[in-house]
């Protein structure tokens, strides 16, 4: 501004910030605040107060003691929150804390059930070991082995078992860790970190997983009396009890093959629960965290769409220009020439509006005054900015050609005003910066927004822009152009029309992308849908991950119950069975267990997501601080994968168990004991 300063001192940089006041501290300048006041300001009045609490616990403290203490020196009421607007930045670092714990204690139970459904798997493998050493541990008793022997024998191999496999999945996993802080990511995605204290939780859920996996196998075989071990015949499968009868009786081979398979499944409940829970528990993982995918999406995209859509933000930036070693810039100055001129020429725009920003005029009416956003806008702005009329009318072009003043409250402005947000205020006057106003309308409440002009929607008053520009400008330059692309997914290319339109009207390069701010709210959404796209294959991995953990569960069993039935399979092939007879009546045995667990799975996914979606409506109605919290959605894309994946872990759970027992030897199935 033509005075002289001198450089003192650069910054380190700070790369990326998630929170900004006007601009990035990387961009920006600082003075001595007696320097500005001096120079571009009253000489007394500050734009903004920065206090620091003492102890960060005590942040909403100190912002009651600002309230009181400037409610006191310049006459207003402290609970009156419109007349100071007060950041709280510990505020967000509360609900980001709750956010990340929220996600943790999320992933870290899905972790958990995990490793939970791998602990079932050695479970499972311990009660066919203790199966299968039946006589083993019979000879052991007889000899003199005491309880305690068998059961610290078999708890140690469960233990052994699991730590193994524990320590091998801690490898892998922190190898994975260190690729993925290898890989050149955009500086907004955090990178994953070990720990201490994630290593220590680790080690305790892998011991507690071998001890859990491996003590009811253990205390069955330390349970068992001496002399009826030592009369076990391998191949028994129900001892001292009542084989169930079938459920039905089928002419059809396919009916009888599913009839026998519930035979099997009742004739063994809890080895069949114990198989199908990481079954059920996988495909109700795949349905909840592809339905947080799903909500986390549709949340970003409402909120985006509440200020439109489609719409394409233009401001006026600094042209520099250098003269020798002196740089020197000029501001852009966008008026409704640009508007025309965008309207006329670029093939990719297909509406361009002018909007007027006037700050936080003093609104009252009768004994109440507020200080109130307030836009100038024309009759396009409704569908642009996406506001609904809910009494009365919007500005119209009769308005705007004659810069009438008339105004339309944004939903929460009656309330403020007039005390009652459902009172029809249509007809009524305001006073706006000393001058009278006619209210011609009121909008449909928006609600909470994500993305946002300095101020709610909800909370502004939009005038017509002529009017905004005679009352409140004294010039004919605009703040800002909004712009509707011909095609949602062209915008690059609007913005390229854009740039290249208006820089030929006001003599700039339009690569110079200081001279013009242009920001997309598709530009928001494309970038979110990243995010949602990695989102969603992470946590839809992590589901499927659980799921074939539960499908390798089923195979083991099925190789189990081969072996158990070598003699049947012996049989049934002596008396005329073909190999694809075995095959087809242990292939849908497999494919049984693993579509009732998907079945049950299905239905406590859905249900899941459906409560928890219920529950943050519910919080969200009570807690306007809580407004940015998402429910999971079901979707019929979940749906539709999820059949595909009981499909899959059905076939693969099935298919090798299927194929050896199909392979077997008749002569030799006969003679196995």
């Amino acid at each position: 501004r033509g005075v002289t300063f001198l450089v003192v001192g650069v910054a380190v940089e700070k790369e990326l910030q998630m929170s900004t006041i006007n601009s990035r501290h990387d961009d920006q300048v600082l003075v001595p605040l007696s320097t500005a006041l001096q120079l571009w300001s009253d000489g007394k009045s500050l734009d903004l107060i920065f206090a620091s609490p003492k102890e960060n616990a005590k942040s909403s403290q100190v912002v009651s003691e600002v309230r009181n203490v400037l409610a006191e020196r310049h006459r207003f009421d402290p609970e009156d929150e419109e007349a100071l607007f007060i950041l709280e930045f510990a505020f967000f670092e509360k609900m980001l804390d709750v956010l990340s714990l929220g996600l943790n204690i999320l992933l870290g139970l899905i972790g958990i059930i995990t490793l939970f459904i791998g602990g079932i798997g050695v479970m499972n493998i311990m009660f066919v070991s203790v199966q299968e050493r039946t006589r083993e541990i019979g000879i052991l008793k007889a000899v003199g082995a005491k309880k305690r022997d068998i059961r610290l024998q078999f708890l140690a191999e469960s233990l052994f078992i699991t730590l193994l496999g524990g320590s091998i999945g801690f490898l892998l996993g922190s190898a994975l860790l260190g690729a993925v802080n290898l890989l050149p990511l955009p500086p907004f995605i955090p990178l994953p970190q070990n720990s201490i204290v994630l290593s220590l939780i680790v080690v305790f859920v892998m011991i507690l997983t071998g001890v859990i996996s491996g003590y009811i196998p253990a205390k069955n075989a330390a349970e068992m009396e001496p002399a009826k071990a030592l009369q076990y015949e391998r191949g028994e499968t129900v001892v001292g009890k009542k084989i169930p009868k079938p459920l039905w009786s089928s002419r059809t081979l396919t009916g009888e093959l599913i009839g026998q398979a519930f035979l099997e499944i009742r004739s063994s409940k809890s080895r069949s629960f114990l198989t199908t829970f990481g079954i059920f528990w996988g495909i109700a993982a795949v349905i909840v965290l592809i339905g947080f995918g799903t909500g986390f999406q549709g949340f970003f995209e409402r909120e985006f769409g509440k200020m439109g859509e489609k719409t394409v933000f233009v401001v006026p930036g600094r042209v520099q220009t250098e003269r020798g070693t002196f740089r020197k810039a000029r501001r852009v100055r966008l008026s409704e020439k640009d508007v025309e001129a965008l309207m006329a020429y670029p093939v990719e725009v297909e509406k361009a509006l002018p909007e007027y920003d006037c700050r936080f005029p003093v609104v009252k009416y009768g004994s109440e005054s507020r200080a109130v956003h307030t836009l100038g806008v024309v009759p396009g702005t409704l569908e642009m900015r996406n506001f609904k009329v809910a009494k009365g009318r919007f500005i119209n072009q009769g308005d705007v050609e004659e810069s009438a003043r008339v105004c339309f409250f944004g939903a929460n402005i009656p309330e403020r005003l007039f005390g009652n947000r459902t009172r029809d205020v249509t007809g009524e006057y305001v006073n706006l910066n000393g001058l009278r106003y006619l209210v011609v309308g009121t909008a449909q409440p928006k609600g909470f927004q994500m993305s946002m002009n300095t101020s709610y929607d909800d909370d502004k008053i939009l005038i017509p822009f002529t009017t905004a520009l005679k009352d409140f400008s004294g010039d004919k330059y605009l703040s800002r152009i909004l712009v509707s692309p011909v095609q949602k997914e062209r915008y690059r290319m609007t913005e390229q029309e854009i740039r290249q339109t208006l820089s030929r009207l006001h003599r700039f390069d339009p690569e110079n992308e200081d001279a013009l701010y242009i920001w997309s709210m598709l530009e928001g959404t494309e970038f979110l849908e990243y995010i949602v796209l990695g989102l969603q294959i992470f946590l839809g991995g992590v589901g499927v991950i659980t799921l074939m953990i539960g499908a390798v569960g089923v195979m083991n069993i099925m190789f189990f119950i081969v072996t158990q039935r070598t003699r049947e399979v012996g049989i049934r092939r002596a008396v005329g069975a073909l190999k694809r007879h075995i095959f087809q009546q242990l292939f849908t045995e497999a494919l049984t267990l693993t579509f009732i667990g998907g079945l049950i799975g299905f239905g406590i996914g859905w249900g899941l997501n459906a409560g928890l979606s219920a529950l943050v409506e519910v919080l969200r109605s009570q807690n306007v601080q809580l407004m940015m919290l998402f429910s999971p959605e079901n979707s019929l894309i979940a749906s539709m994968i999820t059949v595909f994946l009981m499909v899959v872990a059905g076939f693969l759970a099935g298919l090798t168990p299927a194929l050896r027992a199909m392979r077997l030897d008749i002569v030799d199935s006969l003679r196995y004991e």
